[in-house]
């Protein structure tokens, strides 16, 4: 017979505060160990129902705090025999003991300190050998790194006052020597003032026997200026109705400078004597912690041992003697104010009585205070009408607008004059028409520094404007909880318009009520209806000098509306001087070329390269310039030669490029001088609230503050409470300067064509227009010399080659595996760029590449940017995956995160029979020189099914010969359409001389 080992019991202390029994040896089922241990235990029907859980690894039997004492110090006869503690075990066997011990023997008590640090807990009364046996015991606790194991009375006392029947036996025993537990209560709300005799009361430990309260009332005067009355009454606990009104007392004779306090009228009853030297003196003692400012400072102050404020409390007894409390050693006496002056009752009133009645006083206030205490002032601006005469040389966002005043706290107004004077008097609480109000400190200092703002020249149109946006706000404030309401008494400015402003103002919030502006006679092209009605938004806020956001979609045609903002420009302003474009590096040529497409008559002047001008040649060379373009980089590097100048306007094109506003760059461009301010974006604000402010302080500088400012008045409360009614009320303060239209707008659909091209010019990087020029050298060096066959191949790879190094120069110099940084490419810069816009708006896109490894290439760099799944179709792709894939694009059903939102397709092998109609965004990364071909593949988005307006892009390397071959297909020149049907064959029988215009690098775009 083989003899069982016994059970090597170990335990753990679990976060939740129960605890894990389990055998520390050789794998056992621990269901025989409950057994062992609780077959007893009728509570948990001998164990059957305590539950076995696993802890990491470890299996055991979960017990509580209380179920851990009783299996120890309450079990009748557990047989020890087979079981060995382990040093866990022992500890908590120990600890579970010696708090039997406290329990049976009520040697507890609530613990004050732990109340005040945050959680309710208990105090051990212990002996000194039992001090020394837990401190024993934690050291060892800490030995196996389980000090938890010592300190779980305060989860045993927990579980015992809940209203748990299996715990009756234990918690009868508790509840015998300690009676107070049955109807103790614990506290939720803290006070720094609340001492550990009144938190004793107050959880009902300590009976507070006292018969009475003590209750401080403040009366008004019932004249205006008079003195308000403090009185301190005591109240009848059990009959809120009986009040006795205490009086202070002098002493008997002159040299007795004692202060007593004795019944305003008969006498305090017989009950309450025994109390009112002890709890009146402990009561004013608190107050005047709670408010030093009460104490009646032209008496001196009784002082205990303890630099505790003392009272003398006459008592008179029914023939007239007085028994008075004898003078304490070397003390001084102290009372609290009787009279308050008007500042002092307004201190009581908006904070000492709050202070108090949280340190448990009750308080006795007007009854009209609560209503004026909720009062919310309202300063009233208004506008007189020889206020409202606007024109281009008066108005601004800093224009200054004069205004009359009256302040409107409740329903009562005040003139300016009155107000003025009042506030000299340092007034806090007033009568006016039969009605009491408060002038709040606070409020006192804003409206002075608003007046004094209106002596020095009024307040900015800027700020008018923000007042008149944020009644939207307030509106929403006045919905707000009747709680949050009575917290919410901040100063509110209601300005009163008059007509013409009015009018003014409601044409800057609905842009549709803009005047149309004439056309101008230079512009080749037709805008649009909404492109007329943003380019003549443009002219009305520049005639008030206002600065604009254009934030359209991208393909909506920013690009025509302001060119045909500057043509007017020139038109009725002759000798206003250039305008200044700033815009990302690779967007030059494409403004360049459209400059030259719709304002063939306007003089730009490109500032880039490295032969720039960069000393006082600049500003000769520009003043006979219509338009200067530049960068962003070149802003900042420049901006010593670019703040000098006024210039007519200043237009940041992809304005997102300044949202960081504490970026160098975005410094420097706020700082350039200008009459008029514009800012091209599709994403106004792409992640932060902040970049909209960057964006904004430039197009009109101050109008929505500080950052500081605008990150406690906005940003802060948005990203506190995450509310969309906020964030609402910021697009309602910028949106009379930015106008927003999205390709979904039916307004917009309804005047689009059904498919909309557009050719995006991007230049060489340096590294490209090197590789490009050694192709061509390469090409060209014995090309005379071989014959019609090797010429041709010889071209032929040339071409796929320059275009190659047109996609990105890792193509031709084969280092992939270090070579796919996208700035090395200016096409692959612009596509991310354009991409990134086009997935905040949450479409679809497909691309098309001629080459397998261009697609590659794209692949990879667009899923380690997007962090998203970039399908490639090409011609090794099966079937199967290839269905797979267009089905993935196309399902509709498919979770969002799960369908790709780009598209990557090889021309040959995607360019026909796909319906991918999920798209509606399609890029064409490298030229087929085929329309048709090209036409075809767009043709994938654009085919039945398709319900949006699909825009095709065309990328293009300035000074390429991309460009030179796309220049002679639109002008049909020297080839024709079934030429060019032939592909790029036709471009191998060219001569040297022939090939040599057309692949050279033109110098000129590159400087």
């Amino acid at each position: 017979m083989i003899e069982q080992s016994p059970w090597i019991v170990e335990c753990m202390k679990r976060g939740d505060g129960t605890f894990l029994l389990f055998h520390s040896g050789i794998r056992r089922d621990v269901r025989a160990l409950k057994h062992l241990l609780f077959g007893w235990h009728a509570p948990s029907f001998y164990g059957t129902m305590l539950p076995i859980e696993n802890e990491g690894r470890i299996e055991g039997i979960v017990v509580t705090a209380a179920e851990m004492l009783e299996a120890v110090a309450m079990a009748p006869g557990v047989r020890w025999t087979e079981l060995k503690q382990g040093d866990s075990f022992r500890i908590a066997c120990t600890m579970a003991k010696l708090y039997m011990e406290v329990l049976r023997e009520g040697r507890f008590e609530p613990s004050f300190e732990k109340w005040k640090a945050g959680s309710f807990g208990w105090e051990l009364l212990l002996s000194e050998s039992e001090q020394k046996t837990i401190d024993k015991l934690l050291y060892q606790a800490e030995q196996i790194e389980h000090p938890e194991l010592v300190d779980w009375f305060d989860d045993l006392m927990a579980e015992l006052l809940t209203d748990n029947q299996d715990r009756n036996l234990l918690r009868s025993e508790v509840l015998r020597v300690r009676p107070e537990l049955e109807e103790m209560r614990i506290p939720s709300q803290r006070s720094q003032w609340t001492s550990e005799q009144d938190w004793l009361e107050m959880i009902g430990w300590s009976i507070d026997e006292t018969p009475f309260r003590v209750v401080l009332r403040i009366d008004e005067p019932e004249q205006e200026r008079m003195p308000w009355a403090l009185r301190i009454l005591l109240q009848e606990k059990g009959d809120p109705d009986v009040q006795v009104a205490c009086v202070w007392s002098k002493g008997m004779d002159e040299s007795d400078t004692s202060c007593q306090v004795k019944a305003a009228a008969g006498d305090f009853p017989e009950a309450w004597k025994p109390f009112l030297q002890e709890r009146l003196s402990r009561d004013i003692r608190k107050v005047l912690r709670i408010v030093p400012w009460l104490e009646e400072t032209s008496n001196s102050q009784l002082k205990d041992s303890d630099n505790e404020p003392l009272i003398k409390i006459q008592e008179t007894s029914g023939i007239g003697q007085i028994d008075t409390v004898e003078k304490t050693a070397n003390a001084t006496w102290c009372r609290l104010k009787e009279r308050l002056g008007e500042e002092e009752a307004w201190r009581f009133l908006a904070e000492g009585s709050l202070l108090l009645a949280e340190a448990g006083f009750r308080v006795i206030v007007p009854a009209w205070w609560q209503r004026v205490r909720q009062m919310r002032t309202r300063l009233k601006a208004r506008v007189p009408s020889s206020a409202g005469s606007f024109s281009a040389s008066t108005m601004g966002i800093n224009q200054m607008i004069q205004f009359d005043w009256r302040l409107a706290i409740g329903d009562v107004d005040v003139s300016e004059a009155e107000f003025r004077q009042l506030i000299e008097e340092d007034r806090r609480l007033v009568r006016l028409n039969g009605q009491w109000i408060q002038l709040n400190p606070d409020d006192v200092k804003e409206i002075r520094r608003l007046m004094n703002q209106v002596d020095g020249g009024g307040m900015t149109f800027g700020e008018v404007l923000e007042h008149h946006m944020a009644m939207e706000r307030q509106r929403l404030e006045e919905g707000l909880l009747e709680e949050d309401m009575e917290r919410d008494n901040r100063l509110r400015l209601e300005l009163e318009l008059n007509e013409q402003l009015q009018h003014w103002l409601a044409m800057l919030q609905h842009h549709e009520s803009i005047p149309p502006s004439a056309m101008p006679a230079g512009l080749l092209g037709t805008l649009r209806k909404y492109q007329a009605d943003g380019y003549s938004w443009l002219m009305f806020l520049r005639r008030f000098g206002l600065g604009a956001c254009l934030a359209d979609d991208m393909g909506l045609g920013k690009t025509i509306q302001w060119i045909a903002y500057v043509l007017r420009v020139r038109e009725v302003e002759p000798d206003s001087g250039p305008s200044l474009l700033i815009c990302p590096t690779s967007l030059i040529g494409n403004w360049q070329k459209e400059l030259e497409r719709f304002a063939p008559d306007l003089q730009v002047y490109l500032h880039y390269g490295a032969d720039r001008l960069r000393d006082e040649r600049f500003a000769k060379e520009i003043q006979s310039a219509d338009v200067v373009i530049t960068t962003y980089t070149l802003a900042l590097m420049d901006r010593e030669l670019l703040w000098p100048v006024m210039w007519n306007s200043v237009c940041l094109d992809e304005a997102q490029n300044i949202k960081n506003p504490y970026a160098k760059q975005s410094a420097a461009i706020r700082k350039l001088r200008a009459r008029h301010r514009i800012a091209l974006t599709g994403t106004p604000m792409e992640n932060h609230l902040t970049e909209l402010w960057s964006i904004f302080d430039f197009v009109n500088p101050g109008y929505l503050g500080t950052l500081a400012q605008f990150r406690k008045t906005y940003v802060n409360p948005i990203e506190r409470s995450r509310d969309a009614e906020w964030t609402k009320l910021v697009q309602r303060l910028v949106q009379p300067f930015l106008l927003r239209r999205l390709k979904r707008d039916p307004e917009i659909q309804l005047d689009l064509p059904d498919k909309n091209e557009s050719k995006v010019y991007v230049p060489l990087t340096a590294e490209q227009a090197s590789v490009y020029e050694q192709t061509l050298h390469a090409l060209f060096e014995d090309l005379d010399q071989l014959d019609p066959m090797e010429r041709r191949g010889r071209v032929l790879a040339a071409i796929t080659k320059l275009k190659q190094v047109c996609n990105h120069p890792s193509l031709v110099l084969r280092d992939r595996a270090t070579g796919r940084d996208s700035t090395r490419s200016g096409k692959l810069t612009r596509l991310l760029e354009m991409l990134e816009e086009l997935r905040s708006t949450g479409e679809r896109s497909l691309i098309f590449t001629q080459y397998a490894e261009t697609g590659k290439l794209l692949q990879e760099v667009l899923e380690r940017n997007t962090k998203e799944s970039v399908p490639f179709l090409h011609g090794s792709v099966p079937k199967a995956e290839r269905d797979r894939m267009v089905q993935r694009f196309q399902d509709e059903s498919l979770p969002e995160e799960e369908r790709p939102r780009i598209f990557i397709l090889s021309l040959k092998a995607g360019g026909t029979g796909l319906n991918l109609t999920a798209a509606n965004h399609v890029f064409h990364y490298d030229r087929w020189w085929n329309p048709a071909v090209e036409n075809q593949a767009s043709d994938r988005a654009y085919r039945i099914g398709q319900t949006r307006n699909v825009q095709v892009y065309k990328l293009i390397a300035l000074g390429t010969l991309e460009e030179r071959i796309d220049d002679m297909i639109e002008q049909k020149q020297t080839l024709n359409e079934q030429v060019i049907g032939g592909g790029e064959k036709w471009i191998t029988e060219l001569s040297p001389t022939e090939l040599r215009e057309l692949f050279a690098l033109r110098r000129h775009v590159m400087e």
